[in-house]
């Protein structure tokens, strides 16, 4: 094999994508890598403008991005003129970028864990003892008082969950683990998820058949789930739609919970699963939710993405790895 052989197929199997012009800017040379990435064959490629095989724009804060093979990938490159022509290099950072911002999320309620465990505590123990006098209280009462008292009751039973949520947002471990079929937990589940709904919301469920197990907490997965279908109902109107979907993917299995409700704000989805941020328009007040189902999905070694558009409403992506034996 020739030098120039040698060196051509080097360059065209790379793990890197190459790009390489002529003179006046127009494709010459485009590796493996770069045809995946971009959606165009080399062939076809080739004398075309390298802005439309590489079509760029620059974030206001953070990497260059690309729209590349139709989809928005974050993409790392450095270009150089090289006599004349201009050599392009690039990789996607999609997955890298999306394991940053993860990280970054995860410090953040970290950064609250122990403000979280420390306070909870202490207002649980402050919250039994009043529950206590308000059941002494209830007990030697009747009539109008009887009813102050019960509706006081409740309204510190509404307290005693949030107060519950704070304390186990400071949790920095899975709960107990087990091989789960996802299918099978959302099937069993069906009936609570519709009666959280209401009667006037609906609910579809699409669920792959095969779907690989995964190894998570069961309890807390079924706790998360209706986390997220409450958030639906608060966010849609009555005849609302949340669809559930399952499938496997090349990491494990993902759900998908999607609902016709109001989408996310603009620029609001770097925060949507801050404790008591409202990302959404209305008057539901989301809480400690959102956050605790990110804690979840990544303290089960998965991720969970948000995506929403104006008329689509909203839809948590939620993944995890599979189950290995």
């Amino acid at each position: 094999m020739s030098n120039e052989a040698w060196l051509s197929a080097i360059l065209r199997n790379m793990s890197d994508a190459l790009i390489a012009t002529d003179p006046e800017r127009n494709i010459a040379f485009i590796n493996r890598r770069a045809a995946e990435l971009t959606g165009w064959d080399g062939k076809q490629a080739t004398g075309k403008p390298l802005a439309d095989v590489f079509p760029l724009f620059e974030e206001a804060s953070g990497p260059t991005c690309g729209e590349l093979n139709s989809i928005p990938v974050e993409v790392e490159f450095s270009a150089g003129p090289e006599e004349g022509s201009v050599i392009v290099t690039f990789r996607d950072i999609s997955e890298r970028r999306k394991a940053e911002k993860q990280n970054l999320q995860l410090q953040k309620m970290n950064s609250l864990a122990l403000m979280a465990t420390g306070l909870g505590r202490e207002l649980a123990e402050s919250q039994t003892r009043m529950d206590d006098v308000l059941q002494r209280l209830i007990a030697a009462s009747k009539g109008p008082m009887l009813r102050l008292l019960g509706e006081g009751y409740q309204c510190s039973a509404e307290q005693q969950s949030i107060v519950q949520q704070l304390i186990r947002l400071g949790r920095t471990e899975a709960g107990q683990s087990a091989v789960v079929d996802l299918n099978s937990e959302i099937t069993e589940l069906e009936a609570r998820f519709q009666k959280a709904l209401g009667s006037r919301r609906s609910l579809k469920l699409n669920l792959q058949p095969g779907v690989s197990p995964i190894q998570t907490d069961p309890r807390d997965l079924r706790e998360n789930l209706l986390r997220l279908i409450v958030s639906a109902r608060q966010a849609m109107p009555e005849d609302g739609v949340v669809e559930i979907s399952t499938m496997t993917i090349e990491s494990g299995a993902q759900v998908v919970i999607r609902d016709t409700g109001k989408a996310i704000r603009p620029g609001a989805r770097e925060r949507v699963f801050d404790p008591y941020y409202q990302s959404r328009p209305g008057n539901g007040n989301p809480g400690f939710s959102l956050a605790l189902v990110y804690q979840f999905v990544a303290l089960s070694g998965g991720s969970i993405e948000v995506e929403s558009a104006a008329g689509e409403g909203v839809s948590y992506l939620l993944r995890f790895p599979r189950h290995v034996v």
